[in-house]
């Protein structure tokens, strides 16, 4: 079956001789692997964002969200998106496939312990794979959403990371955003 393709691989890849050292490769196989696992998720209903309208204002920092069951956050080596991009392109004109054949030793060249890595939420948008890089306060404010924290929590977290800027005006942006790409299936007032 096509759909177990990926399950091994990373594990595979991590124990190989050949691979082991070979960062960005193994993390493309751990996201190769995320979207196949979010293509296969469980369904559920997205909620829209007049789901909100229901609360009064007052009760918002009480609230807690739940997520589509195909919702993953991977952090891997920096450059996977860029790689799975270039792999993945239909059309390369001649000058980047050039390119590419320059920087094919680059993968196996990346050593294990990359410093730089990305954050990449993964889930099935429709009856697609959707993915998007974070950035460092989304990927905390929906790790933490995600764990059952409520909004006025997330908001004092997002507030100590990030002191320039209003956390509850940052965290409503990302909440517009979650609620548009379908991700939030349950709005109700955290435990």
């Amino acid at each position: 079956n096509a759909r177990w393709y990926t399950t091994r691989l990373p594990e595979f890849m991590r124990e190989s001789e050949n691979w082991s050292a070979n960062a960005l490769a193994i993390d493309l196989a751990v996201f190769e692997r995320a979207l196949t696992d979010a293509y296969d998720a469980a369904d559920a209903p997205a909620q829209s964002i007049e789901t909100l309208a229901e609360f009064s204002p007052r009760d918002w920092p009480r609230l807690g969200f739940t997520f589509h069951p195909s919702l993953r956050l991977i952090e891997v080596a920096a450059g996977v998106l860029d790689a799975y991009a270039a792999a993945t392109a239909d059309e390369q004109d001649e000058e980047a496939a050039r390119a590419d054949e320059e920087d094919e030793g680059a993968l196996e060249d990346r050593p294990s312990d990359a410093s730089e890595s990305e954050t990449i939420a993964i889930w099935r948008a429709d009856l697609d794979p959707a993915y998007r890089q974070l950035d460092p306060d989304e990927h905390l404010a929906l790790f933490e959403a995600m764990a059952g924290q409520s909004f006025g929590d997330i908001c004092q977290l997002v507030a100590f990371q990030n002191e320039s800027q209003s956390a509850t005006e940052r965290l409503a942006r990302f909440l517009v955003t979650w609620f548009s790409e379908g991700l939030v299936i349950g709005v109700a007032e955290a435990k």
